[in-house]
């Protein structure tokens, strides 16, 4: 634990001193049970907003930032609790509520505080499978337009390429380039046998007189396999 975190540490520790000293003499009129109700209450709530007011809300080594994702979420949660839970406080102190109906007043709150922890916990797990799922898109993307540009760089170079072959690896690299990425399994499929034939064309260039009729056939089955993706829903 550093400087900094132990610092924070002290700020919120020091903070909760006060609530208990503020409660221990202002407080005398309390019946005890109560008391020590709601200081445990007016600490929790203390505890989330100074986790808000304290610490960073957005984690910046996560590179999914499901922070940003469920900000909105945590600070609506945090002040719908706060304001019921002191609501049912001040009531407790106005209509001389006992014990037991403010414990279970508390109780309720506490318990939809949880669901409402729960719905945070589900949207940053959502935010996080969108951002793996964006991120694969992306991966596979450049994946691609990479192994066509490799290649049409390499059969362009070649003194004996015929300029059919070189033309039309220059319009599959142009092609591919603007090719959006596959949203179902499907046309991941596809796209994944388009950027291995094409990264066989790069791998036969490399001796093209040996492979010239191999690269031939492999560049019509890019475009049948091209023209397969652009069709598929």
């Amino acid at each position: 634990m550093n400087t900094k975190d132990l610092l924070r540490f002290g700020i919120v520790l020091f903070g909760a001193v006060l609530i208990v000293i503020c409660y221990m003499i202002f407080g005398d009129t309390l019946p005890t049970d109560v008391k020590v109700l709601d200081i445990i209450v007016t600490c929790l709530i203390y505890s989330q907003a100074a986790y808000f007011i304290i610490f960073p809300l957005v984690n910046l080594q996560d590179p999914a930032k499901k922070d940003v994702g469920t900000l909105g979420l945590r600070l609506y949660v945090l002040q719908l609790i706060a304001i019921a839970a002191i609501a049912v406080m001040l009531s407790g102190r106005l209509f001389d509520m006992t014990f037991k109906y403010q414990l279970i007043a508390h109780l309720i709150i506490l318990f939809f505080f949880l669901i409402g922890a729960y719905s945070i916990v589900v949207t940053g797990s959502k935010v996080e499978e969108v951002y793996a799922q964006e991120k694969e898109k992306s991966n596979a993307k450049m994946q691609l337009r990479y192994a066509a540009e490799e290649a049409y760089s390499v059969i362009s170079t070649i003194t004996g390429a015929e300029p059919q072959v070189v033309e039309q690896m220059k319009s599959i690299s142009e092609n591919v380039r603007y090719m959006l990425p596959p949203d179902n399994d499907h046309k991941k499929a596809v796209y994944l046998q388009l950027t291995y034939r094409i990264e066989d064309i790069r791998v036969m260039a490399r001796e093209y007189s040996r492979h010239k009729e191999s690269i031939a056939q492999t560049i019509e089955q890019i475009k049948v396999l091209y023209d397969r993706y652009q069709r598929m829903r």
